[in-house]
């Protein structure tokens, strides 16, 4: 079986997306076939490697695919970092651990470093 970025990216060429124009089809192609390398490379567009930034930080988020948070609240800062936070007082840690491994591509694109929080109350039993 193929490379899943190379696959992923040749579904979306062969589908056409309502309300997406021929530029932007072709960048969210472009972003899927270069999953792997998008950052730190000239060729891709900046826009492209923003848009990689968000959904790799955005999958991250829920990593499990369990919805376990579902509210987040994000809020830019004047110091240059942007919280991520959430009242989930279940387990994370996958969550956490994948976004952390997305904080530097996202603060190279950006400029800004997006910082995780986790408000545990005090009944949960989650240390």
């Amino acid at each position: 079986m193929g490379n899943a970025s190379e696959s992923s990216g040749d579904i979306i060429r062969a589908t056409e997306i309502v309300g997406l124009s021929t530029e932007e089809h072709a960048l969210i192609v472009q972003i899927l076939r270069n999953e792997d390398d998008v950052f730190g490379r000239r060729d891709i567009p900046l826009k492209a490697a923003k848009f990689a930034a968000v959904i790799r930080l955005a999958n991250a988020m829920d990593r499990s695919a369990k919805q376990k948070a579902g509210v987040y609240r994000i809020r830019l800062r004047e110091d240059g970092t942007l919280p991520v936070a959430t009242d989930f007082g279940g387990d994370m840690t996958l969550e956490r651990l994948s976004f952390e491994q997305c904080i530097p591509s996202f603060s190279n694109v950006f400029g800004i470093s997006p910082v995780f929080r986790q408000r545990r109350s005090l009944g949960s039993g989650v240390v």
